[in-house]
């Protein structure tokens, strides 16, 4: 018998979605670097790299339903750094251009907190 999809099982297919692409983006794209040495990270090159394949591992292991309550919080982290860094500076536009640009990353952090909240079990 088939087993239909969950919403949980389809928020965790969305937001590995998210993550994998912008994993892969930021390694195949030359412009990233650019954006990541504007916004002064130390040691740009290798911070892309590292989170973006950071992103990759931790989407593909969500797409796969392993160890998602332990997945979500680097990436909550990720999220909360994205906003802090690429878009509380929009604040100073008044705050509804900044929710509008942060809108993506608001949208992550409450799906990750509720896959966080509804994963089952906690995987090691």
């Amino acid at each position: 018998m088939r087993r239909s999809l969950s919403t949980y099982d389809l928020i965790r297919y969305v937001v590995a979605f998210v993550f994998i692409v912008s994993g892969l983006m930021k390694l195949t794209q030359p412009t990233m670097l650019t954006t990541f040495s504007e916004l002064g990270i130390p040691f740009p090159y290798y911070m892309m790299y590292v989170l973006a394949l950071l992103e990759v591992a931790l989407g593909l292991l969500l797409s796969i339903n392993k160890w998602v309550r332990n997945v979500t919080l680097p990436l909550f982290i990720i999220m909360i750094a994205a906003l802090a860094l690429t878009k509380l500076p929009a604040i100073s536009n008044g705050i509804i251009p900044f929710l509008f640009q942060a809108r993506l990353d608001i949208t992550m952090l409450i799906l990750l907190f509720v896959l966080y909240r509804s994963s089952n079990k906690i995987s090691f």
